[in-house]
């Protein structure tokens, strides 16, 4: 269990992750879905965020993360956007 500055840490690493999610959205918002936005919306966070003063070490993590969910989330929607279309009824 974290104690004092580490608790204080982790206070502030997960304020920086709520903040950097709300500029992904943000940046993701504003661009076309099939452009490989991921990678674009990650830059651009990461940007803003350095920008804003967020220490690197947090910023590096949430890429890390960030990275991470698009993998699995591309992984999990690509088989779906290659099916062949059903004809409709």
């Amino acid at each position: 269990m974290p104690h004092g500055s580490e608790e204080r840490d982790e206070q502030a690493l997960s304020e920086s992750f709520k903040e950097m999610d709300a500029i992904a959205r943000g940046v993701e918002a504003k661009l076309d879905l099939l452009t490989g936005h991921s990678e674009i919306v990650i830059q651009r966070t990461i940007d803003i965020a350095r920008q804003l003063g967020i220490p690197k070490k947090e910023i590096q993590r949430w890429a890390g993360v960030k990275t991470t969910r698009d993998s699995e989330r591309n992984r999990v929607i690509e088989p779906l956007l290659n099916q062949p279309k059903l004809p409709r009824i």
